[in-house]
């Protein structure tokens, strides 16, 4: 059995004393789920080993995919299980405390900011809405509009006709980054139009998305409960509008708001 010197308090998320007041389930490490409340801010966290999360030893695991993945995945699915009774305050992965009372500190320290993001974000769920594009075939079509219009002629020398195919296929690169700026540039205004904030995040590479396609877009959108439906609904038309032309926009949600929150200050 692990003593206090051995084991550290890890935060989940912070939510509403007055929303969550009991929880069931084992955290990381497998030891149970608690509820510490202080004031009006309740933190989510249970008891897991120190050198897991602190030291040598915890820097070595964290590079191990096996170590990391489900562990990250328990740690989301405690926070998705919090935002359906209250809104919450996503920790980072690996957020641990000395003690009881450091986590109190660090609560009592940062609440004004906690209260205000749970208050702005009640009632909202994040979107992820991603957009993948299939650049050889956009190219390509875009180039044979390009060619329709610019023919060369039969005596036309087999070099001119490589530079001038090399023209074609620039000029179609050029048209493709505008045309993409434009589609983009609606989309987004469709959406934030129905949405309460809005957060660009990293595109992904294909080794990171799964995706066959290029991902070109990766945004977060904060959306209001009662309107998550006619959120999808713009991001599906947008998905039927543009697919054949190679772009295809995917949503996904909901989502605890992680890609909106604050930085939080550790007491010295």
């Amino acid at each position: 059995m692990q003593t206090d010197k051995e084991s550290a308090i890890y935060l989940y998320c912070l939510a509403r004393t007055g929303l969550v007041s009991e929880i069931e389930g084992k955290g990381l490490g497998g030891a149970g789920l608690f509820i510490y409340g202080h004031n009006d801010i309740a933190g989510i966290a249970s008891r897991v080993p120190l050198e897991e999360f602190c030291g040598p030893k915890a820097e070595e695991l964290k590079q191990e995919l096996s170590w990391i993945g489900p562990r990250v995945s328990l740690h989301e699915k405690v926070i998705e299980k919090i935002m359906h009774y209250s809104p919450v305050l996503p920790a980072q992965f690996g957020a641990v405390f000395s003690s009881v009372q450091a986590l109190k500190d660090f609560m009592e320290q940062n609440h004004e900011t906690i209260g205000d993001f749970l208050d702005r974000t009640a009632g909202k769920e994040e979107w992820s809405v991603k957009a993948f594009l299939d650049r050889k075939l956009a190219q390509k079509s875009l180039a044979e509009a390009g060619s329709e219009n610019r023919e060369a002629a039969p005596s036309v020398s087999p070099g001119k006709q490589y530079f001038q195919k090399k023209q074609i296929m620039a000029g179609a690169e050029k048209k493709l980054k505008n045309r993409l700026k434009k589609i983009s540039d609606d989309v987004w205004s469709n959406l934030k139009d129905c949405a309460f904030d809005f957060s660009e995040r990293k595109v992904l590479g294909r080794e990171i998305s799964g995706m066959d396609s290029d991902m070109i877009l990766n945004w977060a959108f904060l959306v209001d409960k009662d309107r998550h439906a006619d959120f999808c609904s713009r991001v599906s038309q947008a998905k039927m509008q543009n697919e054949q032309a190679g772009l295809t926009f995917e949503y996904s949600g909901p989502w605890p708001p992680y890609s909106f929150c604050p930085s939080l200050e550790a007491k010295k």
